[in-house]
């Protein structure tokens, strides 16, 4: 049988035993809600993320579209910049002939 300094230091023993089980369970529970935390919180920056790459492949499409748009409107400015220019130049031609002809009839 166990004297009564080996019964107080058996329970105690036990006891501790306890205790440093018991704070080892309640550490990894506290470990695992952090990591599930941070787990959800990567998640949601990975959501977001994929986000802004869609944003940014939908403006991509929209930019090469305006650029597009632009070029053929430059384009087009630049004919009727030539256009305009023959015309002028006809004009020119034409008021010229006709006041030679005016000149001429006097």
């Amino acid at each position: 049988m166990l004297s009564p300094s080996e019964t107080v230091t058996f329970v105690i023993g036990i006891i501790m035993c306890a205790i440093g089980i018991a704070s080892f369970v309640v550490g990894m529970t506290s470990r695992a809600k952090t990591d599930g935390a941070l787990s959800n919180k990567v998640d949601n920056a990975l959501k977001g993320i994929e986000e802004i790459k869609a944003t940014i492949s939908e403006q991509r499409v929209w930019r090469e579209d305006i650029g597009l748009k632009l070029e053929g409107h430059t384009q087009q400015l630049s004919t009727l910049f030539r256009r305009v220019s023959v015309l002028e130049e006809e004009s020119r031609y034409k008021r010229h002939f006709e006041q030679d002809e005016a000149y001429k009839m006097d």
